[in-house]
Parts: structure tokens; sequence; C-alpha cells
């Protein structure tokens, strides 16, 4: 049985629906193919950690997937890994990482649901989308559970007045970042300042809905700046760091090891607090500090406000005490030791040199 409570609440801006051909074993197995098919769900098994991401899947993913005799089994994973010399993967890590994606996600017809849209409801037929997603799919009924899909996003997109959480669709082969939907719909819902009205007679949809091919197409989407403002956790905190590096970096989402101080979220909530605005620029501050970039905005940290005095060191591990522009009142306060970079706090007003030690 599939798990549809989630484990906390989260701050959820995105809804990814992973169609059920992202999970289907290659039709034509071979070891590259394979390869690829393991690194495409290890990539969307990593948004499972995100606190600003729900993923989704189809109530009848599984089913379809063993009708078009795709289903990614113990025993067939571990046949088609031995077939093709594959060695790079554990053929059961696989396995139970497809098993957790089918099992431990929400379905995309609750998620909906709970926006008020009647999916059991919605029928359609003749469903084409601009460009043409149906013709790469593996297997019938994976095509027939993708159809389906798709008209319940554009449903969504059709009759939601929230913009967020917005929602997107995760498929394989696809290198736009949205298609056009057309479909002759049935038993759709339109809601008015009146009530909900439901409409007996069929009706011609057309919409855009959002698609991403990996997990960094699914980032273009977020802002980074809205999860900082309402953080409450340094992994939140994270994360919004996180995001801002993939967006600064167009190679990879890598950061190198940092420490967060024990004041350093409460010192940018209260700043934050006062200056919303401020959430994009002190995540900058915080990426180009990790990269090593613009390192002519930064400055060490004297012992005084004097240019002969030392440079402030904390006791323990020798780091440096370093300051970097935000703006001209705030700054990024920061330890600098052998291993990694601590951040202590966001100082304010512009003359304010003091930085947290623990």
């Amino acid at each position: 049985m599939k798990e549809t409570s989630k484990p906390k609440e989260k701050n959820v801006l995105v809804n990814v629906t992973i169609d059920a051909s992202v999970l289907a074993i290659p039709a034509v197995p071979t070891k590259s193919s394979i390869e690829r098919y393991v690194e495409r769900l290890l990539d969307w098994k990593g948004l499972q950690r995100d606190s600003w991401v729900d993923v989704n899947t189809s109530k009848f993913a599984d089913k379809m997937l063993y009708e078009d005799n795709l289903y990614p089994d113990y025993g067939t994973m571990k046949q088609m890994f031995s077939r093709n010399g594959v060695e790079k993967y554990n053929w059961q890590d696989v396995a139970l990482l497809v098993q957790n994606l089918m099992y431990q996600t929400s379905y995309i017809e609750d998620s909906l649901e709970q926006k008020g849209i009647e999916v059991e409801e919605i029928s359609a037929e003749q469903i084409t989308t601009e460009p043409d997603i149906f013709k790469n799919c593996p297997g019938v009924q994976i095509q027939n559970d993708l159809k389906r899909c798709v008209v319940l996003l554009a449903a969504s997109q059709s009759l939601s007045k929230k913009k967020i959480p917005c929602h997107v669709l995760a498929h394989h082969a696809t290198q736009t970042k949205s298609i056009k939907v057309s479909a002759l719909v049935y038993g759709i819902t339109s809601f008015e300042d009146k009530g909900a009205i439901q409409l007996k007679s069929a009706k011609h949809l057309v919409e855009n809905i959002l698609v991403a091919v990996d997990s960094r197409g699914i980032i273009e989407y977020v802002d980074e700046a809205e999860i900082l403002l309402k953080a409450t956790s340094d992994i939140e905190l994270h994360e919004a760091v996180k995001i801002a590096s993939c967006k600064n970096n167009s190679t990879n989402c890598l950061l190198p090891e940092y420490i967060i101080g024990t004041e350093f979220l409460s010192s940018i909530i209260e700043r934050l607090t006062f200056k919303p605005e401020l959430a994009k620029s002190l995540l900058r501050a915080i990426v180009e500090t990790l990269a090593g970039s613009n390192m002519n905005d930064t400055h060490k940290l004297r012992t005084g406000k004097s240019g002969g005095s030392p440079n402030r060191k904390r006791g323990g591990d020798n780091a440096e005490a370093w300051r970097r522009d935000i703006d001209r009142d705030h700054h990024l306060h920061y330890w600098k030791g052998n291993n990694c970079l601590e951040f202590a706090c966001v100082s304010y007003p512009h003359d304010n040199f003091d930085i947290p030690e623990n």
C-alpha cells in the first residue's frame, strides 16, 4: 500500500508527477540503456529529500507497467543486470529505489483532489500534445496512463486559481519546458464565486503544462528566495542555497562543504522580516562566497576599526573572520578555516563588525 501521508508539513512550491515510462525498465535492455535508466531514477529520487517539492506518481502506474511487461520487479531486474553485465549499480538497490518511488510518494490523484478537483469525474478523448510526447512511450498502457495524467494536469491548470504550488510532469524524452495539451474533456468542474458548477457537456480544453526531463529542470520553476523567506530550519536554508547554486552554475549543483553557525538563521530571519527583498542578494552572496567569486566584495574582519588592527581569529581552530558585502548596510560575516567555511551572521547596520564565535 502506498503511503499518502507526509512525515512532516512541507512548504511545497512544486508538485512533480513522474511519468510511468520513467519507471519502466528499458524496452531493449543494453548495458548503457540500463545505466541511463538508473541515473534517471537516482536523479528523481534526490528530490524526495527536499521540503519544497512533492513527488507524485499515478495511482495506476504499477498496473500499467505490469500490463506492458515493463514492471521493474526484483526477478526482472536481477536477470536484466546479469545478462547485460551491469556492475556499476547493484540490482537490489535499484529495485528497492523503484519501489520507493512508486509506493512512498503521493498520488497525483490525491494531490489534485486536495485542490478540489474531482478526478474520478473527469474523462477525455481526442487527446493530443504539441510537441507529441506520446510517440516515445514504451508501452500501450503506459501511453494511456500518460494521456490521463496529462489531461488531469491540464484540467488542474485550467481550474486552479493558485499559481503555487505549480505542477510539473517529469517525462524522460522531451527537450521542451512546456507542452500544449488539447483534449475533449467530460465531467470537468468550473470554479466560480458562487460555488462549483458541474458541466454535463464536453469541453474542448487547451492548456499549457510544464515539463522537465530531470530534477535540474524542476529547479528552474522554483524561487529560492521564497524558500529562504519561509525557512524555519537549517535544512530549508541549505535547500535555498543549493537551488541558488544550481541556477548560478550551469554544470552542476555540487557545493563545497560549509557549516551554518548557531546564530546564522536567526540573523537572517530578523533582517528579512524588515527587508524581504534582501533574500536574493543574500543568497547570491552566500553562493559567491562558496564559489570564491567576486572576491573584491570581501575583506577580513579586524579586531578593531583602524586599518592597523590585526586580523580577527577564532580561538580553538584559528579560523579567520571575513566580511562580504550584501548591500550597503548588510554584510555576510563568516569564518574561514582550513577545511570549510562557517557562516556566522548577517550583520546590520554598516558599522556593525560583530561576529558570533560559536
